[in-house]
Formats: C-alpha cells, structure tokens, sequence
C-alpha cells in the first residue's frame, strides 16, 4: 500500500499500486487537454488566457478520472463522543395495578415517568425496557406479566448493552419478585450505580390471600395426595378464616380456622383421595370478606395427574460414573417411575418386569451384555443405550439398532448439541432453546455414522462450530416392534450442572431425561393416526400440538391436511389446521385463558377417516396477586449496595438532579481510524461536475458546442 502523503497524522491519502501509475495519469491528462485545444479553430475568438484556464479545466478533468482508476483511498482520524446511556426499566407484573392505586396505574402512571425519561433526553442516550415474565423494550405498560424477574431484566441489559457507556441505571418496581434469584443477591456485572423507583402501595390493607399452594403433581388412582395452603389474613383480627377445595364444582373438603391476630398467617394440610384417573382439576377458595382490597388472591387452582400404575425403569451401568448418577437423580423426580439401579455385573432379576432398560456404556470392552440385549430384544422392552468410551462399538454395531457407527481409530469429539426442530415425538419446555445452547459438550466418538431412515433425531452434532448432520441423540420406534434410544456420548452430568448454574434448579436437565425416559417406556400402540400434546399446559406458555400419520405400510405421509377443534368449557369451539413439517406435522396455537379444554382432530388418508380426541387443562397463573404490598425494603437495599438511591413515585422526579449532579456519569471521546474510497467523497463529486459545467459553459458561449 502507498501513501501519497500525510498531513500531520490527521488523514492519509494511499493506493494499492505503485506511485509511478501517476506518470501515465498525469500523461494521458496533458496530451488528452493539448491535442484538444491545440488547432480548435471554434475557439479562435476566446482569450488565450480564458482558453489557458479551460485547457487547465480539461486537464485536472483527465487526470481526476484516470486517477480514480488506481482506486485511492482515504484514511482518516475521526473522534467520536459518546453520550452516557441511561437505562429506564419498569416492572410490567401484574401486582403494580392491582392495589388500591391500580387507576393511577393504569391511566396516568406511564404518562408520569414518559416526562421523566423525556428530562434526561438531551444530554443522555435513554434505553427503555419493561420487565416481568420476559424483559424486552418498552413500548406500552399494560402490567399483564404473570411473573417478576429482575434476573433476566439484568442479563438482557447485558446482552443489550455491553461494551456500552451505561452511565445509570433506574428500575422502577414494587420488588416482588417471585421468579429469579433475589435481586439483591444478584451479581450485574455493570459497573454503574442502580437508582430505584418503588411502585405499588407500601400500606398494609384488609385483605385475604392464597399465598403459596404446595401439591402433588402426580398422583396414582387410589391413594391419598396432600395439598398444603398457606394463607395470609391482614386486619381481620377475630374473624373465620374459611377455606374450601372444590372438585367438580363440589366442595371435597374445607377448614374454618380463627383468625387471631391483625398480621396472622395459616397452613392448611389437606389429604384428598385419588378416586378419578386422568387429569383432575381442584380449585382452592378463601370465602370473600367484605371491604377486601382485591379478591384476585382467594383463589388458585391446581392440576393433578392421576394415573393407574408406575413405569417400571431399569438402570444398568458398567461401571460407576457421574452420568449414571445424574440419570438416576432425574428418574427419581417422577413420581411416575420406579427405578431399579444396578451395576450389569450384579444384576440377577426378571428383564420382563419393566417397562424400559437403560444399558449405560453396555456392551462394554469388558462386558458385552449379549444376554441382557438378548432378553430385552426377545421380551420386548424398549432399551436406551448410551455410549462412551467404555463402549465397545462393534459390538454395539451388532445389534442393528438402525445407527452404525464405524471408527479407524479410537478418538473422541467434543459434541454441542444441536436441537432438530422437527422433532415432534414430544415437547420440551419453551426456555429449552436458549439453555441448551449454553450446555457443555459431550465426548462423542470419532467416526462414520449412518442411521437409517426412520431415525428420529432430538440432537444433532455440532463440533466447536460447525454444525453437522450426525445425531447425538435419537431413537428409532421399529426396532423389533418396540422403540430403541441411543445418547452418543458421555459427560451430560455437566448438562445437568449447567442447568443448575443458568436457571438455579435441575428441571430443565430433569425434563430432558424424563422425556427420553417417558417416550421409550410407552408401548408403541400401531394406531396409523397419533396426536402428541402436553396433558397441562401454565396459560403463560403457548400450546403445541404434533400429529403423525401413517398409510399401510406404517410409513410416515403428509399430504393429507390433519384439521384439529378445541372446545372450551362453555363449548365454544375455534378450529385450526396443522402445518405439514418434513414427515409429520405440527400446530402452535398460542396462547389460551385458563381452564379445562378438549379436542377433536381428523384427517383423511384415501377412503380411510382418522379421529382423535383428548383433553388438556390451562393452569391459571395468579402468583402475582399472592402480595400486593409493595416491597420498599428490597428496592432500597437494591439501590444501596449499587451506589445509588430509593425514590418514591410522588419524588421520582428528584432523579433528575441527582443523576445530572453525578460526576462519573459523563460522555466518553474516543478516537478511530476511518478508511474510504476517495471516490465516495460528495465533494470530488460536485467538484467534478462544477469543472465538467465550467468548461461546457465557455464552450457553449463561444459556439464550440
């Protein structure tokens, strides 16, 4: 690269070729100009200055153009300031409109703190964020999130504002968090003070409230469940606290307790017997007092899964290892599974009492487990192989389990996984996406793989970057007339350590692996029409629905269109049609109020009608009505340990000076080297068309034109 010249540092002016390249530019320029104006006799009557002073034109004209020709390039300083970034985040929940303020709220508020945000506009860069279940840019306050989390507020200013100037930051909440980690616990990592608005009433008012309901999810047909409430009575000292669980619109049992002080708090054991299979909805009443702030609260509704009888689940291992272990720990959350662990050597019982095998790192080099595959095989039971470097893989091979996996040399990768979106045997939860994402790699083996067609793919492999077409995990459901799962890899405790990091508990590893476990413990049923759907869904997640369809042959098709009612319980009926997805086909419908739903799905194969029916229950989400006081203590604790103050809504406007008055919060000057194409530059241009009018314009008058 050559440089024409430098001025003081400021800019440069450079080329990719050689500076000898100006020889021809000026050349071309000179005997272009001369042979023009040399004998043009039209020009005879100009002024030989005048007639100097175009040929001069004519020349830089020339030289210009062929100049660009060399592509130069301009190189230039240019400083940048960059305003300080204020940060206003207001909590969007559901419990700011719902105290004794809840117009102000709704009709004057975000008027109020738009005149606010409107102060700082001049002298400061203003991001706006509303926050609850999801955190995101503001655009209107309506205060329907069902949950606050001020965890994921500050992770998006993170992601939102990194390497930025953040200069504060303003949260304006009732600091009833109820999702997340406790804000003042929470490590930002923004190196800026936390100024805090609190929102809501700080008053205690006369009122009575479900705080907290603790139930079993699951329950088996025949056996009692506990359902535990804790209820909060404020100023109804000496009064009945009465409380009634209903079941289809019965009442199944109730309690009447004393209320013996202003600030009195209740427990509530209930022991309900299972008498129904299938999904039964209760729904727990605080009996309404008079002159209470709100009767939001006295309410919540639970979903329990009643069911006949226990999956029954084997766990063989070759050896012990931390994978086993964070297998067996997810398995012993499902109340629906009875789980056997066993190392393979010393295992002696019955293969046909389960309901599924899991044969970790079996057949090993060690331990081909030939008659443990054989009685599984022969008796049907569904089998999940996960395979690690104790594996052996010939043997594994062996088994044409419809995944071949064929090595030269005995490596390993490190495999991230990578989620195939078309899977639909079952549904994994809606923040799944965005965690797995982070999960760590699993050791996976070095090698060809090749499945067949009928592979159904949940993971596919990406190493470091690159995402390729081998599975990691996947399952078959025609092997020898039952369902077949392989993991191929080891080192998914780590997943399950991830979790816990990213989301503060194991239930997204949990899911995984009881969905895994779900689906291959089920008798594959050879019904040619099936729809897969979740039996409860909370009203804040949207409904999926994923529907199969199979001709004779049980081959999978989707050519016919599968069409799907759902009918509410005032029997209103909305009708939708599923979207055909690779072989099979899928339907997300939203999301829907709360309550007990039905449906009714058909499709039309040649002559042939299939039909399917089912029911699913929309859980209500009313945590955000549990506490309506405002938490002025947490917004202030917030706001001290980062730097900064507490302000109420009546003196929020006192930010203004006090954020202005802050000397750290100031614009930052950097300065960057800019590189252009000289012929980018507006003003060659304008200069080229003033010199190119200029000579047109002589010319013209004289009649050379």
């Amino acid at each position: 690269m050559v440089v024409f010249f430098n001025m003081v540092l400021l800019f440069n002016l450079i080329t990719d070729y050689t500076l000898w390249l100006l020889i021809p530019c000026f050349g071309i320029a000179f005997l272009y100009s001369w042979f023009l104006y040399r004998k043009d006799n039209s020009l005879d009557e100009v002024p030989n200055w005048l007639k100097k002073i175009i040929q001069v034109v004519r020349f830089v004209i020339v030289f210009l153009l062929t100049f660009f020709l060399l592509s130069p390039m301009f190189r230039y300083l240019s400083t940048n300031i960059e305003k300080p970034i204020i940060v206003f985040a207001v909590d969007n929940s559901k419990s700011i409109a719902m105290g004794k303020d809840s117009l102000f709220y709704k009709n004057e508020f975000e008027k109020k703190i738009n005149n606010l945000i409107a102060t700082f506009k001049d002298n400061y860069e203003i991001y706006k964020y509303s926050f609850g279940d999801v955190s995101k840019n503001l655009d209107s306050l309506k205060f329907n999130e069902n949950y606050t989390d001020f965890s994921k507020l500050f992770d998006y200013i993170q992601s939102t504002c990194a390497n930025k100037n953040i200069g504060a930051i303003v949260i304006a909440s009732d600091g009833l968090y109820n999702s997340g980690t406790n804000p003042t616990y929470l490590k930002t990592g923004l190196n800026c003070p936390i100024y805090t608005v609190t929102l809501g009433d700080t008053t205690i008012q006369k009122d009575l409230s479900i705080e907290n309901v603790i139930n079993n999810k699951v329950a088996f047909l025949g056996n009692t469940f506990s359902i535990k409430v804790n209820a909060k009575c404020n100023k109804f000292k000496n009064e009945n606290l009465e409380l009634i669980v209903y079941h289809n619109n019965s009442i199944v049992v109730k309690s009447d307790n004393l209320i013996i002080t202003d600030d009195f708090t209740n427990e509530s054991v209930f022991e309900i017997k299972a008498n129904e299979a299938g999904l039964q909805h209760y729904k727990i009443v605080l009996t309404h007092k008079k002159n209470e702030i709100t009767y939001v609260n006295n309410y919540r509704d639970i979903i329990v899964d009643v069911i006949n009888s226990k999956q029954k689940i084997l766990l063989l291992t070759n050896s012990p290892h931390p994978d086993a272990g964070a297998i067996k720990s997810a398995i012993e959350t499902n109340p629906n599974f009875d789980l056997t662990f066993s190392l393979a050597d010393e295992y002696k019982g019955n293969f046909t009492d389960y309901n599924l095998i899991i044969l970790y790192q079996l057949p090993s080099k060690n331990n081909s487990a030939t008659q443990i595959i054989q009685n599984s095989i022969n008796s049907k039971v569904p089998m999940l192989f996960v395979i690690g470097s104790q594996s052996s893989l010939s043997v594994f091979n062996k088994i044409s389990t419809g995944l071949q996996i064929n090595q030269t040399t005995i490596k390993f990768d490190e495999a991230y996984p990578l989620f195939n979106n078309n899977f639909v045997q079952f549904q994994l939860p809606q923040n799944f996406q965005e965690s797995i994402n982070d999960f760590p790699p699993l050791n996976v083996p070095f090698g060809d793989y090749k499945s067949n067609s009928t592979a159904l793919v949940l993971f596919q492999q990406r190493i470091k970057s690159v995402s390729t077409s081998k599975p990691l995990v996947l399952f078959f459901d025609n092997f020898n007339d039952t369902k077949v799962g392989i993991i191929c890899g080891e080192g998914f405790w780590r997943w399950r350590l991830k979790d816990y990091f990213i989301n503060s508990s194991h239930e997204l590893f949990n899911e995984i692996i009881n969905k895994m476990v779900q689906y291959l413990s089920v008798k594959i049923k050879k019904e040619k029409f099936n729809v897969s759907y979740k039996n409860i869904y909370p009203e804040n997640e949207s409904i999926i629905f994923g529907a199969e369809l199979y001709n004779d042959n049980f081959e999978p098709v989707n050519e016919p269109d599968v069409l799907i009612d759902i009918i509410n319980e005032q029997k209103k009926k909305f009708s939708y049609s599923f979207s055909k997805n690779s072989q099979f086909y899928s339907l997300n419908i939203g999301k829907l109020k709360s309550g007990d739903y039905s449906f009714l799905a058909t499709s039309n194969l040649g002559a042939q009608k299939y039909v399917k029916n089912g029911k699913f229950v929309i859980s209500a989400i009313n945590i955000e009505s549990s506490k309506l006081v405002a938490n002025n203590s947490l917004m202030e604790q917030l706001a001290l340990k980062n730097n900064g103050k507490n302000y109420n809504v009546n003196s929020m406007n006192l930010l203004t000076d006090e954020i202005s008055k802050n000397n750290n919060i100031v614009s930052v000057s950097y300065t960057e080297k800019k590189l252009t194409e000289l012929i980018n530059l507006k003003l060659i241009f304008f200069t080229l068309i003033l010199l190119l009018s200029f000579e047109w314009f002589i010319r013209k008058i004289f009649g050379s034109y």
